[in-house]
């Protein structure tokens, strides 16, 4: 599985990559712009989704729970897949799992703070 990687530089064989940057700089538009290069390049290579967590508040007492409980409707909306809650973080990864989810592509996945 990769992992997020925030700083330095990024292996696309092994990170993920989080973009930093004040508000208002461009960071959903750019995001828009990859997601729609990537889908009209690679239609058939891989699934592309956007979940926006903006609307999902959380302290971090109530992460976990907040978050697999908006879980659906971040599914549906990104993903347009009506799942059920996930119970645990191993429950959610395994909507991922190469083989065992539903997806069948490997999946690109943007999640937007707005």
């Amino acid at each position: 599985m990769r992992r997020f990687h925030s700083y330095g530089p990024v292996d696309c064989e092994e990170h993920f990559f989080t973009i930093w940057v004040p508000r208002q700089t461009g960071k959903t538009w750019l995001m828009l712009q990859a997601k729609e290069r990537i889908e009209r390049g690679f239609p058939d290579k891989f699934t592309t989704a956007r979940m926006s967590c903006q609307w999902i508040v959380m302290d971090e007492e109530m992460l976990p729970d907040v978050f697999l409980k908006k879980n659906p409707t971040l599914m549906l909306d990104g993903f347009d897949m009506d799942i059920e809650a996930p119970e645990t973080w191993e429950d959610w990864t395994m909507f991922f799992r190469k083989g065992k989810g539903p997806l069948e592509k490997p999946v690109i996945l943007f999640i937007d703070e707005s």
